[in-house]
């Protein structure tokens, strides 16, 4: 469903999109931090994630989604925001669906130092 779908509604509670809203800005100081445990308290252990139409970047676990995001930034120091979020539930209240933008700057070391690199 793409936002603002007539299937979804708003959530008739707000403390649960507070909620939702709070899980997304842990993903990001996670990945930040590289504290990849955190992601037990943002993700249920058979996590849906699809990070492009590649096989190797998509994974149904959480343990292999922390393994790969641990790798991918491994050495980085990384700024990750999400803005624009969009929570909204399906019309019989049995599926939420977050949609945000999100945008990950990887900054150089070493050699690097001083540069975007992403």
């Amino acid at each position: 469903m793409s936002p603002g779908s007539a299937a979804f509604t708003q959530l008739p509670n707000a403390q649960d999109e507070l909620q939702i809203r709070d899980k997304l800005a842990l993903y990001a100081y996670a990945v930040d931090d590289k504290k990849f445990d955190l992601f037990d308290q943002i993700f249920t252990a058979d996590v849906k994630a699809v990070y492009s139409d590649a096989e190797a970047d998509q994974f149904d676990n959480v343990d292999a989604l922390k393994s790969y995001l641990a790798n991918a930034v491994a050495g980085q120091v990384t700024q990750h925001a999400i803005s624009s979020i969009l929570v909204q539930t399906s019309s019989g209240a049995k599926q939420t669906n977050s949609t945000s933008y999100f945008v990950a700057t990887f900054f150089g070391q070493g050699d690097l130092a001083g540069e975007i690199l992403a």
